[in-house]
């Protein structure tokens, strides 16, 4: 009787590792179909005008004269104009020799005397970085070390 009791228990062990395969497999077709649905973007086509900075080592024309920034270091400057939602986007990359906590100390003091708030601020080996807003104006500055160097890169945002 007990062997039968054994035998009948290995019997119903495939049966029920498949049923709990399949009910997991459900669970998870279900919520990976539903959810790719709902966080799904629409992307539509918009109007931007891209304008590359013509002369070596400039700042595009619109970009806060403020912003402190090693012109002969530049190594991509471009405007992306947004006219369907009246936004200007600057952005500035350059190389610098100075260390990252160097340029970190360089624009706090930048963003503090200008009045900025200070909305993300992340200060680690791997990157620093700033986000910060006036009016209704964005700014995002992120520093990366680069063997020895650091690359500098600016966001400006204007809104009209």
């Amino acid at each position: 009787m007990e062997q039968q009791t054994n035998t009948s228990k290995k019997s119903l062990l495939p049966i029920l590792l498949a049923l709990l395969v399949i009910m997991i497999l459900g669970v998870l077709v279900s919520k990976y179909s539903g959810g790719v649905n709902k966080n799904k973007q629409n992307f539509t086509s918009e109007n931007v005008i891209v304008t590359k900075t013509s002369s070596e080592h400039a700042v595009p024309a619109g970009f806060l004269s403020t912003i402190p920034v090693e012109l002969a270091n530049i190594t991509e400057s471009t405007t992306l104009a947004y006219p369907d939602r009246k936004a200007v986007l600057y952005s500035v990359s350059y190389v610098s020799t100075k260390q990252q906590d160097e340029l970190f100390a360089l624009y706090t003091a930048f963003l503090k005397s200008g009045g900025y708030v200070v909305k993300v601020t992340d200060k680690s080996l791997l990157r620093m970085m700033y986000q910060a807003t006036k009016d209704k104006n964005d700014i995002t500055i992120v520093i990366t070390p680069q063997s020895g160097k650091s690359t500098v890169q600016i966001s400006y945002v204007v809104r009209q």
